[in-house]
């Protein structure tokens, strides 16, 4: 393998957790390598034209985590995003690969990149839920685009389903459960445990958001819906699908804290949702279901012995019922969330990219 230059974007958790496997990956080649030249944040970004080495790339995360980023010699204030991609192209850098691990609207830098003989790949869902008329410009370079870990980490529920549609399948139906928050959230229902104890508990162990209404409000499983609705051939934007929003409306706009005490106030209406499921064989999931005539993301009862129904925790699951798969679905499942299985999975979307492409 030629060298691969890395533009990455976002050095939080899993953009940390990338770099280190990425270090311990050419640790293990001789032949080279991935070789990051940029690494880019909100206001700033850090550039060496050779690429970092092991130690300049650790030193940087230090600078970060110690709020000494400035002091590092590689360190430049930002100006626009574009401009970094120009930087590059300028240095006359060959096979460049955009990293993306924020959860920021970046789709106007995605083109440029893509325009300039970029390849991209990330954990980002939000430059995939733009617009229809903006999301069919990115479709034009899709050759230049591994996005694996949008939906469901590390797990090839994309792979599949664009898979069946290219060999000519039909997919009549998808149901899934998306979020390992809202996973982790109603298997902790299950045990009787309160709404509001449980989502504080979810907070402080890091499953969700810095603000859980981000999670609650099924927002993020709306994207997922969308992006693998736009996959199966539907031209809709996200406003045509269905959200259930767990927040009530009163706690939407308030502050964190008075967030999480008001939501004691409806411990007893989802124990009672709970106990009626529970008397009928079957129990609550947030679930979104694509079919041919409606998307929607919410709260579904479904059998306790269902696939869906026998899920615990963060794991995820997709369950896709097509003319192949018509009498007995395919399920793709597994750990939908987690630090360790994002960065593998953006790393072997790197590794595929490197691999398979050409580059002019």
């Amino acid at each position: 393998m030629n060298n691969i230059n890395l533009v990455q974007l976002g050095l939080g958790n899993v953009g940390n957790e990338l770099i280190k496997q990425i270090i311990n990956l050419n640790n293990k080649n001789e032949n080279k390598k991935l070789n990051h030249i940029c690494l880019v944040e909100r206001d700033y970004f850090f550039f060496k034209k050779e690429g970092f080495s092991e130690f300049e790339l650790i030193e940087i995360l230090d600078s970060k985590k110690n709020n000494k980023t400035s002091e590092s010699k590689y360190y430049f204030k930002k100006e626009d995003d574009k401009k970094i991609i120009d930087r590059i192209i300028n240095e006359d850098h060959k096979n460049n690969i955009l990293v993306d691990a924020t959860a920021a609207p970046i789709n106007e830098l995605y083109l440029y990149a893509l325009q300039n003989n970029f390849k991209i790949t990330g954990s980002n869902k939000k430059p995939f839920c733009i617009d229809v008329q903006k999301y069919s410009e990115l479709q034009k370079h899709s050759s230049q685009i591994k996005s694996e870990c949008i939906i469901g980490a590390g797990l090839p529920i994309l792979y599949v389903i664009e898979s069946l549609v290219k060999t000519g399948d039909e997919i009549i139906e998808v149901n899934g459960c998306f979020s390992g928050t809202l996973g982790y959230i109603f298997s902790e229902l299950e045990k009787e445990r309160e709404f509001s104890v449980i989502i504080k508990k979810a907070k402080e162990l890091g499953y969700t958001e810095p603000d859980p209404r981000d999670d609650l409000s099924g927002m993020d499983v709306a994207r997922k819906a969308l992006i693998l609705a736009r996959l199966m051939g539907r031209n809709i934007e996200l406003e045509n699908i269905k959200i259930e929003n767990l927040v009530p409306e009163k706690l939407r706009k308030v502050s964190i804290e008075e967030f999480l005490v008001g939501m004691e106030e409806y411990d007893d209406d989802f124990y009672k949702k709970f106990q009626h499921a529970k008397s009928l064989n079957q129990t609550l999931r947030y679930v979104a279901t694509i079919s041919k005539e409606d998307i929607e993301v919410g709260i579904k009862a479904v059998d306790i012995s269902s696939q869906i129904g026998a899920l615990k925790g963060p794991d995820n699951i997709c369950v896709i019922k097509s003319k192949r798969y018509s009498e007995n679905p395919l399920v793709i499942q597994g750990p939908g969330a987690g630090l360790g299985v994002t960065a593998d999975g953006i790393l072997r979307n790197i590794l595929e990219l490197a691999g398979e492409q050409k580059w002019n």
